[in-house]
C-alpha cells in the first residue's frame, strides 16, 4: 500500500505492478525483434555476400548512373564537335 499525505490508497500498487510487467514486457519484445532483425541481415550477408538493402541501394546507384550517361549524352552529344563545358556550363570560348 502506498501512503500519501497520510492517506493510505488500495490498488496503486497492483496498478503500479502492473505498469512495470508491461514494461518489462515490452523491452523484452524490443530485445527479441532488434536480435531477429540482426540475425536476419547476418542470414542475408551470408547468403548472398550483401544484405538486401545494400543490393538494392546499388542496383539504384547503377540505374542513377546509366541514367546520369543518357542525360549526358542527350544535352552534350558530342564533345568534340563543341568541346568541353566550362564551370557555369556554357561552352568555353578559345
Amino acid at each position: 500500500m502506498l501512503k500519501l499525505s497520510g492517506l493510505q490508497r488500495e490498488g496503486d500498487s497492483t496498478s503500479m505492478e502492473a505498469v512495470a510487467a508491461f514494461g518489462l514486457a515490452a523491452s523484452i519484445l524490443q530485445v527479441v525483434d532488434f536480435a531477429s532483425k540482426i540475425l536476419t541481415t547476418g542470414h542475408q550477408i551470408h547468403q548472398a555476400g550483401a544484405s538486401v538493402h545494400n543490393a538494392e541501394l546499388e542496383l539504384v546507384v547503377n540505374d542513377f548512373a546509366i541514367l546520369s550517361k543518357q542525360l549526358r549524352s542527350w544535352v552534350r552529344p558530342d564533345t568534340l564537335v563543341l568541346g568541353p563545358l566550362g564551370e557555369d556550363g556554357q561552352v568555353r570560348e578559345d
